[in-house]
């Protein structure tokens, strides 16, 4: 079985001898006592991050308490189901008729600038014929788009922070705990918040709970279906509306080339309900057809910018 395909990974914990309990608990403590000291000085907030600490201070924490991470890579549909996270009845629909529209003003928008409509589809064009259909490629595709993205959403007053491999362990449960990396996490909000985000872009810190956010998961294999990825990106995005606080969270799986975006939100219950469109494909003929044969199709790069544009700068939908 490839390394793609292995279950989930799940941790499991032995009972710790007496003394071992002892020194983490003394770690525990020592590393708190350090967090609350760099939290006390403005000045050593300033020069020192604490995102370690506090990192530490949470895998401390967990081991004491004998809790079972999962990792997301692992992440299947049934251990989605035993956290209570559950598909919607009714998939999110584009309105076809507004379709034409939304493509028309994504391509008008941010005509003077480097990353046109214009100049995505001229890349995309290029990385067709350049880059290796494959993991590594796809993320030059998906780099694209927000490249795009962040010229369409130029602004005075507001910005938009890029955070790539954003590491999550994020207690969901008295003991489970969902962690791994996020390969893409947007976060929107007034400059006078996003400018704070550098040189840390915590998920986890207090700022980002009033910003937007989207988060974007690439395919970790080209061998199986887009499909086979939808748990792994869906209990990403519960883990960080978990630790931004959060009733609800944006976001896609890609490959580059296809495109399903999905909304987590949180049950008043506990878990959360997930809502996800249909793939939307940026070639035409289907993807089985040869590579040489498939014409890339600039209406939908426009569709597939926008969402992002729209899901990363509105509460609306």
């Amino acid at each position: 079985m490839s390394q793609d395909l292995q279950p989930p990974s799940k941790r499991h914990k032995r009972a710790l001898s007496s003394e071992t309990t002892n020194i983490l608990r003394s770690c525990l403590a020592q590393t708190q006592s350090m967090i609350a000291a760099l939290a006390s000085s403005a000045e050593l907030t300033e020069i020192v991050d604490r995102h370690p600490f506090e990192e530490l201070s949470q895998m401390l924490a967990a081991k004491l308490s004998g809790r079972v991470t999962y990792d997301f890579r692992g992440l299947k549909e049934v251990t989605l189901e035993g956290l209570d996270i559950v598909p919607a009845e009714c998939p999110l629909l584009l309105d076809q008729d507004q379709i034409p529209a939304v493509v028309s003003d994504s391509a008008d928008r941010a005509k003077g600038r480097i990353w046109s409509s214009d100049m995505l589809f001229r890349h995309l064009n290029m990385l067709n014929d350049f880059a290796s259909p494959n993991v590594a490629g796809a993320r030059l595709w998906i780099n694209a788009f927000f490249f795009r993205v962040n010229a369409m959403l130029d602004s005075a007053d507001k910005g938009l922070v890029l955070s790539l491999e954003q590491r999550l362990d994020v207690p969901v449960g008295p003991r489970t705990v969902l962690g791994g990396f996020v390969d893409y996490a947007v976060l929107r909000g007034l400059k006078t918040v996003t400018g704070r985000f550098f040189p840390s872009s915590d998920l986890t810190l207090q700022r980002n709970r009033d910003s937007l956010s989207f988060f974007v998961e690439e395919v970790k294999s080209f061998d199986v279906s887009i499909e086979h990825f939808l748990p792994q990106t869906v209990g990403e995005m519960y883990a960080g509306m978990k630790a931004m606080q959060k009733d609800f969270i944006r976001g896609a799986l890609t490959n580059g080339r296809t495109w399903i975006f999905i909304v987590v939100e949180a049950k008043e219950s506990g878990g959360a309900t997930y809502h996800r469109t249909s793939a939307i494909n940026l070639f035409d003929p289907p993807p089985s057809r040869m590579h040489y044969d498939r014409v890339l199709l600039k209406p939908r790069c426009d569709l597939v910018a926008s969402i992002i544009a729209h899901w990363a700068s509105s509460f609306s939908m």
